[in-house]
């Protein structure tokens, strides 16, 4: 069984597939079967050799987005402690009216989940600061966002509920406040009806718009997934590593998480998301992270999306460069146009991250997302969890 295993608060104990109804029915019915929350197996798959091998040291989960599809089907779930299924976004007035056709659409991603005892978390968004100021400004829509979740935690396909909440500039104090007693309530609601559902938040790295109380909101969640990524952005100023562990002015892993002990939250229980993708800008000069001169567009790390270059593939004919502070690969473009700069992650940089998590004793990964990968990704993934 692989499920995420914490300290948790003191309040709480981590082309689509449309099928006749009769056996959609019977396919959802035997996979929707919750599984016990238990200490991950101490053995890598088909080892043997159980009294040999460490325990897991390190917490791994992944996002699936909706618009990717089937390619959840070249996952390997052994890797895996929880499965977010992004997103259902949040409408203006609570509602989640695009549920991107879960459960019944995703009846063989839930089969297949369940037969490897890896939990779904249904990931609850709001990526919209006007969105997440009608929501909060309102008890009714509040309380229509509270049952719509309910809603879709009453599937026994559903094993958590993840809420993916980004503000980044200044909101009113009020509607702070009105999302930590969302927080609150829907935890309480859950507890009621499904205490087997487990609850967790997205915070942001730096949080420099005062949008949260992250003490709070941790202390109403199982976990707490943090930002790592995009401390550079498609719309920055300058071009430079998306997640780098050390320097870049604070923009860095060690910055967020000094962030994050400061705020008194047990490291045991936060997952420092990591990026599958990349961007790449049109810079002013060749320096790397020089200023930008449009903004980024984005780079997947392997070949999966029409029209989107591949990272990997552009680092091999332009040539592969290495920052010294962030570890981050990058390769340099130069045409008729000017520069541009790629910047993303590769093997190497996230086996230093994964060592950054495991040495500072964090609870583990989030990747996002999973499809944007290959094996050589997986592999770096499956060294770290079993050294």
């Amino acid at each position: 069984m692989h499920a995420l295993v914490f300290d948790l608060p003191a309040m709480t104990h981590f082309p689509r597939l449309y099928l006749p109804t009769a056996v959609l029915v019977a396919l959802t019915l035997s996979a929707c079967s919750p599984g016990d929350s238990v200490v991950p197996d101490e053995t890598r798959p088909d080892d043997p050799a159980a009294e040999d091998v460490s325990p897991f040291r390190m917490q791994a989960a992944g996002y699936h987005p909706s618009w990717m599809g089937d390619t959840w089907t070249g996952y390997d779930f052994d890797l895996l402690d929880v499965l977010f299924f992004f997103d259902l976004p949040v409408t203006a007035d609570g509602r989640l009216d695009d549920r991107q056709g879960w459960p019944h659409a995703w009846v063989g991603l839930i089969a297949e989940a369940n037969a490897s005892e890896v939990p779904i978390h249904l990931t609850i968004s709001i990526l919209d600061v006007s969105v997440f100021r009608a929501v909060f400004s309102s008890d009714s829509h509040v309380e229509q966002l509270i049952g719509d979740v309910a809603d879709v935690a009453a599937s026994g396909s559903v094993g958590g509920i993840h809420l993916d909440v980004e503000v980044f500039e200044p909101v009113e104090s009020g509607l702070r406040d009105a999302y930590t007693r969302f927080v609150t309530d829907l935890r309480e609601r859950l507890q009621s009806e499904r205490p087997d559902v487990a609850l967790s938040v997205f915070l942001t790295a730096l949080d420099t718009a005062d949008a949260y109380d992250e003490a709070a909101l941790a202390a109403s969640s199982d976990f707490v997934v943090v930002q790592g990524y995009d401390l550079h952005w498609p719309t920055g100023d300058t071009a430079g590593p998306l997640s780098p562990i050390r320097g870049w002015k604070g923009r860095s892993w060690d910055t967020i998480l000094a962030r994050y002990d400061a705020l008194g939250i047990g490291r045991e229980r936060l997952l420092f998301s990591v990026p599958y993708y990349g961007y790449e800008w049109p810079t002013e000069s060749a320096e790397p992270g020089a200023r930008t001169a449009a903004p980024g567009a984005l780079t997947t790390f392997a070949p999966v999306l029409a029209g989107v270059p591949s990272a990997r593939d552009r680092a091999k004919t332009h040539g592969l460069r290495r920052d010294t502070a962030s570890g981050s690969p990058w390769y340099l473009i130069a045409d008729t146009t000017g520069w541009r700069q790629g910047w993303f992650e590769d093997p190497e940089s996230l086996g230093r991250k994964y060592d950054f998590v495991q040495q500072e004793g964090l609870a583990g990964v989030a990747i996002f997302p999973l499809s944007y990968g290959d094996a050589s990704l997986d592999s770096t993934l499956r060294a770290a969890r079993w050294p």
